[in-house]
């Protein structure tokens, strides 16, 4: 097995062949350290290093290491943590650490974002790309979550997520790198998305949900801070054509609804409306016509209106005798009152 501990850290202080000329000056060095690099040292155990007080910055990925233990030195200062690649299957003993703000676990074992309680400064969270079992998926906490509601960067990219949801609560999430997973619920993703302003960058490519009709306009609609979208700019411009166009289906919908249940007025010939339903009228052979549940056909232009009028009354005319007419009323000459359909004595269009 192979621990960190002090003498590996100080090896990586020295120039090749140099030696401490003493413990004193080792230690002194030690306390003055602002980053650990120990990173593919193979390294499976981190032992408790006191000297070391004031580290802010920790390298150590690419290790074998399988535990979190031992980190409570560093509770005054560590700021940022390198912890991916290596064999972790658990997110523990991290509640002395108040001071971290970049926590890097992507690349292990975890099944579970739990043990984040008292890390209420951090602004970045890695988790992608866990070693799961086939069917397994990364859950996620609702308590952590609640506690680092500051965050603004989270990368959960390939951890086999079916949803998203318990995510609104990260209102000030500026970065969501969700790419690579199972998510398939159009709707569940945007009210996500809507729930988080101050979202800028959204990544979710090799997502099933992308192959869902009208995507990414259901998404641009919904971020109204959204700059990048899987990786392509997101214009002010385009988002605003969306939301209106989006507006204006909903009012035409909505429009369509109301005339449906017969709650909006209908248009009559002239362009006018008539409150409740449509008019009735007595037809030659006495059947009513209109009502809620009569079809209104449109009005004709005007001109194609008179022409029609002028052409029937030359019919007329030609099998009647004379006739006077103006515009809205005509009279036929001759006796009418024995042809079916036509008026008796004067006929309004």
């Amino acid at each position: 097995m192979v621990h960190l501990t002090t003498d590996v850290i100080s090896k990586g202080l020295l120039l090749r062949h140099q030696k401490w000329s003493s413990d004193e000056e080792k230690e002194k060095l030690l306390s003055k350290l602002t980053h650990i690099y120990a990173h593919g040292k193979n390294i499976d155990v981190i032992d408790p290093i006191p000297e070391c007080r004031n580290v802010s910055v920790i390298y150590l990925y690419d290790n074998s290491i399988n535990c979190l233990e031992n980190l409570q030195h560093f509770d005054s200062k560590l700021t940022h943590l390198y912890l991916h690649d290596n064999k972790l299957s658990k997110i523990d003993n991290l509640s002395t650490l108040r001071h971290l703000k970049k926590l890097y676990l992507g690349y292990n074992q975890i099944t579970v974002v739990e043990g984040l309680e008292n890390l209420t400064n951090l602004t970045e969270l890695h988790v992608e790309s866990q070693r799961l079992a086939p069917g397994e998926t990364l859950l996620l906490d609702p308590r952590s979550l609640r506690a680092i509601a500051s965050l603004q960067v989270l990368n959960l990219a390939g951890d086999q997520l079916q949803a998203i949801s318990d995510l609104a609560v990260l209102s000030c999430l500026t970065q969501l790198l969700a790419a690579h997973n199972d998510l398939a619920d159009l709707r569940s993703v945007t009210d996500v998305v809507t729930q988080l302003p101050c979202l800028r960058v959204l990544h979710l490519e090799g997502n099933p949900v992308c192959r869902q009709k009208k995507y990414r306009e259901s998404i641009i609609v919904a971020g109204d801070a959204l700059e990048s979208l899987d990786d392509k700019e997101v214009t002010t411009t385009s988002r605003q054509f969306l939301k209106n166009w989006v507006a204006n289906k909903e009012m035409q919908k909505s429009r369509a609804d109301l005339v449906r249940r017969n709650t909006l007025p209908a248009l009559n010939y002239d362009g006018h409306s008539y409150e409740g339903s449509l008019p009735k009228f007595t037809t030659s052979k006495g059947s009513v016509l209109g009502g809620s549940s009569s079809y209104m056909m449109p009005a004709f232009p005007s001109r194609q209106r008179d022409s029609v009028l002028i052409r029937s009354a030359q019919s007329a005319r030609k099998a009647h005798g004379s006739f006077s007419m103006d515009p809205s009323v005509f009279r036929f000459g001759g006796d009418l009152t024995k042809e079916p359909g036509i008026c008796q004595s004067e006929g309004v269009l």
